[in-house]
C-alpha cells in the first residue's frame, strides 16, 4: 500500500462516519473555519517508521498515527470535547479499513489554543485524539 492510498482510505472512512457533526479541516486544504462558538476538527496523518513484513522482504508495513485535533469554544467546559473525541474513537479505533488496521486510541487534553483570523483573535480549547495504525 502506498501513502496516498492510505490517506484516501482513512479520510474516506472518517468523513463517512463523521458526517456533518462538525466542520473538518483536512491536511493542507483550505477551509472556512467557523467562529469561536462552533466546534471543529482537523484530520492529519503522522506516518512513522516503516518495517518489512518479513526479514529480507520487499513488502513494507506502514505504521503511524491518525491525529485529530478537536477544537471547542473556550469557557464552556470540556464535555463537548470529550464527547466528540469519543465519537472519533468509535469511528476509527480497532478497525480494519481495507488492510489498514487501527488500534486503541487515546485523548490528550492540550488546553487553550488561540488562532488569528483576519487580525481577530478567537479562542478554542483543544484536545488531540491519536489512533495508531498499521498497513501492509
Amino acid at each position: 500500500m502506498n501513502f496516498d492510498t492510505l490517506r484516501a482510505t482513512l479520510e474516506t472512512a472518517f468523513s463517512a462516519g463523521w458526517g456533518i457533526t462538525t466542520p473538518i479541516a483536512w491536511q493542507n486544504s483550505s477551509i472556512q473555519l467557523p467562529n469561536s462558538l462552533t466546534p471543529w476538527v482537523r484530520f492529519s496523518l503522522a506516518p512513522g517508521a516503516s518495517l518489512n513484513v518479513v526479514l529480507g522482504s520487499d513488502v513494507p508495513r506502514l505504521r503511524g498515527f491518525i491525529a485529530i485535533q478537536v477544537f471547542i469554544p473556550l469557557d464552556q467546559g470540556v464535555g463537548d470535547g470529550y464527547r466528540l473525541s469519543d465519537t472519533i474513537l468509535s469511528i476509527l479505533e480497532n478497525k480494519n479499513f481495507s488492510g489498514i488496521f487501527t488500534y486503541a486510541g487515546f485523548v490528550d487534553n492540550v488546553g487553550e489554543g488561540i488562532r488569528r483570523v483576519k487580525d481577530v483573535e478567537t479562542g478554542f480549547h483543544q484536545l488531540n485524539v491519536k489512533i495508531p495504525y498499521e498497513a501492509q
